[in-house]
């Protein structure tokens, strides 16, 4: 039996005061009809991707914004696609690529370590390490490891955000696994690295 998503006549967004949450039975829907959508619905996954992938929070900020401005400019187009959030996905992909660009291209001084960690919550000896593990990936298994586990894509959802066949990202997942387990070592995993 297959069920279709039930869609109210006037639904108030979800910030207003009349909004109400669904009534049990009915489906939440996950396509937006307005670009307000956007942003209700893949505003965390599109988060999740660029914070991973930029450090400098206000600089993911200002990449996920990006995103949007560009999903908005084009709205028909994201209408017509068959996964919005794959689509959102790729937009984000390209806008991380380019700012990184942009912030190698410009020459700054480096910054005092203290800067660079002010404002930065603590985090666990695991979670540091697992960062830092990452970092040392080439790009493109970390892109892949970060869609997959951090965004929660399919594989073959992760395949369209890359531009390769379902063959191609099995094996870069897998030789991305890999190398995290390798980038961990036996100080993190233990000596089985079970834990990936």
């Amino acid at each position: 039996m297959r069920m279709t998503p039930v869609e109210p006549a006037n639904v108030a967004p979800p910030w207003g005061a009349e909004s109400s949450s669904p009534k049990p039975g009915e489906l939440l829907d996950t396509r937006a009809r307005k670009p307000e959508d956007l942003v209700r619905l893949f505003s965390g996954d599109i988060w999740r991707y660029t914070a991973s992938q930029i450090p400098k929070r206000e600089d993911a900020e200002d990449v996920v914004m990006e995103v949007f401005a560009a999903a908005f400019a084009d709205f028909a187009k994201i209408q017509r696609a068959e996964d919005q959030k794959v689509w959102l996905l790729a937009i984000a992909r390209r806008k991380v690529a380019d700012h990184l660009r942009r912030k190698y291209r410009r020459a700054e001084q480096p910054l005092a370590s203290a800067e660079t960690n002010a404002g930065m919550p603590m985090f666990s000896e695991i979670q540091i390490a697992t960062r830092g593990a990452l970092e040392q990936l080439p790009e493109n298994q970390r892109e892949a490891l970060v869609l997959k586990y951090i965004n929660g894509l399919s594989t073959e959802e992760v395949g369209h955000v890359i531009r390769r066949s379902m063959a191609a990202t099995n094996s870069l997942l897998q030789r991305a696994r890999e190398s995290l387990r390798d980038a961990l070592g036996p100080q993190v995993l233990g000596n089985s690295g079970d834990a990936i």
